[in-house]
């Protein structure tokens, strides 16, 4: 056993308490492994002499010639905002892509190692099974800590769980209920990563979710691959929104509304929240119906339900821009009501 650095020591045993592992610590080789069900392998490693450790874990082979993913892969570097702060590389000698979070011990406390090690585990799950090509065996997923039932309803264990329930609970003396809780396609549950404090989703780009524009012009200009956001964002004292953005299939919905603000009534925001993830889900059942049983839809429905831009909603052909439909209060009942009349006949 080699003489580990007691501040390492210490970063590692209160990892381990947090995640379940009270014998975590360095090997013989000075390497720490943690494998989290059974696939994820991180490799956390101390240089003797200094302050420098590095946790790591391979992601994919190496890309070769693959212009494309090179391209990806250099542009979840950029700022940091497709690894949060962690490093995506290439090992030419092992013929592997790496992603690789480098710590400062003289910095480090055990709060903000565990906190990052979390966010790490995210980025790491998300580029070995979407954006790398998986290493043979490989069906990572983000380690869970106990906590309530997750709040997306998977039922599993979703990264959402021990962070969105955070995010989406209010003080149960002002609003003595359960907190609302966001219906997410089965498909996107293994997706869903920390980006930075209070953004969680699939994407690994994630323009500032107050601007819900960029979002709309994003969904209705190009081709967008399905995801899901959740986050909290604003400005000031007052002006600050929850964010719920889903795209699934034929259907876009962006979800803009209070939360967290000074002044706000938590009981009334509370129960707003509530009536949007109700008609959420509402949405993705008529769709589903819509689709399986073949009818004929205009396009792809988009929903814009903010209290910051107009609440409006339209069909979107391909060839064709949107018709918006402008609602004084709520765009999502209307959108839903026209979903629902395409499958009132036989396809």
């Amino acid at each position: 056993m080699p003489d580990a650095d007691p501040r390492l020591a210490s970063l590692l045993s209160a990892l381990g308490a947090h995640i379940g592992l009270p014998n975590l610590a360095l090997s013989d080789d000075n390497i720490c492994r943690i494998v989290l069900d059974g696939s994820l392998v991180i490799d956390i490693e101390h240089q003797p002499g200094s302050d420098n450790v590095q946790a790591f874990s391979v992601v994919g082979p190496h890309p070769g010639d693959n212009v494309r993913l090179l391209h990806k892969l250099l542009a979840g570097n950029l700022f940091g905002q497709g690894t949060g702060g962690a490093v995506l590389g290439l090992d030419e000698q092992r013929g592997e892509v790496l992603l690789c979070q480098p710590f400062d011990l003289a910095l480090t406390t055990s709060e903000r190692f565990i906190s990052t090690m979390e966010a790490y585990v995210g980025y790491a799950q998300a580029w070995t099974s979407r954006d790398c090509a998986p290493v043979a065996g490989a069906a990572p997923h983000a380690a869970s800590s106990a906590g309530p039932p997750c709040p997306c309803r998977s039922g599993g264990r979703c990264p959402l769980r021990p962070v969105a329930w955070k995010l989406l609970s209010v003080d149960r003396q002002k609003a003595s209920r359960a907190p609302p809780a966001p219906q997410v396609p089965e498909p996107l549950h293994p997706r869903i990563l920390r980006h930075r404090d209070w953004v969680w989703g699939t994407r690994v780009d994630v323009p500032r979710l107050y601007d819900i524009a960029s979002y709309i012009d994003e969904t209705t200009d190009t081709p967008v691959e399905d995801f899901f956001l959740l986050g909290h964002d604003g400005y000031g004292t007052n002006s600050w929104f929850l964010h719920c953005y889903l795209q699934h299939g034929p259907l876009s919905v962006f979800i803009q509304t209070p939360w967290g603000g000074a002044y706000a009534d938590a009981k009334r925001v509370i129960d707003a929240v509530q009536r949007r993830f109700v008609l959420l889900e509402r949405l993705l059942v008529a769709m589903d119906q819509a689709l399986m049983g073949g009818h004929s839809l205009p396009g792809r429905l988009i929903v814009q339900q903010s209290s910051v831009e107009s609440p409006r909603w339209g069909w979107h052909a391909s060839d064709q821009p949107v018709t918006w439909q402008e609602e004084f209060a709520n765009a999502m009942t209307p959108a839903l009501e026209s979903l629902q009349s395409h499958t009132l006949h036989r396809p």
